[in-house]
């Protein structure tokens, strides 16, 4: 610094204008050097946070890295488990599907069924889809039964008003056979009326209900339809066997199967269903 001496002179007297223009300078410069103060206390105590998020994290990395050594110890174990699961599971597989050919009476070493038992084989109706996994891990084959006509039973042992008076008039027929007309040839037309108006199997059972030698009359019901039809002569459960060059690599059980199985609507249910789509199956067929 130099004195004052050998600065320039003071001047004795300093104009207002200048004076005020020294004011605001000043006061300008006050005002910047608080917002620098400002900022700089802010910056400190970030720094001063940070600091200490930065220690917190270094001690939970610390514990992190601690647990690394003992969650590979026990991947490491669930893995070994895995593995004898797996062979556990083959050996399960293979014992099952000999079990299954005992079952079955099927000859291992000829691939065929064994005649020594009696094994009755009903068509059904397969249909399968591959849909993607939940969250699209990998795809699973879904395969569903629908029984056939052979497993359907729609009959209903009692008669309607109609049935029972064309099987009344069906008997009278027979009965009363008119002179000079053989009496085959009578029962063989009446026989075709009733089988032409009700069908051969429901024909044969309203003359069988009819039937004098029968110890009570049949019962009535109000209309042609008043139960849902039901499958019967199915298994317990529904087995899927994959084979895969010759070996199993995959079985999956279905559920247990009702008995009996209702497939299709009831009279009371029998709103058209839109869009004609299938009527719903049990679970235990698929």
């Amino acid at each position: 610094m130099k004195p004052i001496g050998e600065g320039p002179e003071i001047p004795d007297r300093v104009s207002p204008a200048v004076l005020r223009a020294w004011r605001n300078q000043l006061q300008n410069l006050r005002r910047a050097h608080d917002e620098v103060a400002r900022k700089l206390h802010g910056a400190q105590r970030l720094v001063t946070r940070l600091t200490s998020d930065r220690a917190q994290w270094q001690s939970e990395l610390a514990q992190v890295q601690q647990q690394i050594p003992v969650a590979q110890q026990a991947v490491e174990r669930t893995k070994n488990q895995v593995a004898a699961m797996s062979a556990r599971l083959t050996d399960h597989r293979t014992a099952h599907d000999a079990a299954t050919a005992r079952l079955l009476g099927t000859d291992r070493a000829s691939s065929r069924v064994a005649t020594s038992h009696p094994l009755l084989l009903l068509p059904v109706r397969l249909e399968t889809r591959f849909m993607t996994k939940s969250g699209g891990a990998g795809t699973e084959l879904l395969v569903r039964i629908y029984p056939d006509d052979i497993h359907v039973d729609t009959h209903e042992p009692e008669l309607t008003v109609d049935e029972e008076r064309w099987g009344q008039q069906y008997w009278q027929r027979i009965r009363a056979v008119p002179k000079g007309q053989s009496s085959g040839e009578v029962k063989r037309q009446a026989w075709q009326q009733l089988a032409e108006r009700f069908g051969s199997p429901r024909a044969a059972w309203i003359a069988r209900a009819l039937e004098s030698s029968q110890s009570k009359p049949p019962e009535r019901r109000p209309s042609t339809w008043t139960r849902a039809p039901h499958a019967r002569v199915l298994p317990d459960r529904w087995v899927a066997l994959c084979y895969q060059a010759d070996r199993p690599v995959a079985t999956a059980w279905g559920r247990a199967i009702p008995d009996p199985l209702t497939v299709g609507p009831s009279p009371q249910e029998m709103d058209p269903f839109p869009n004609d789509e299938p009527l719903p199956i049990d679970e235990g067929m698929r």
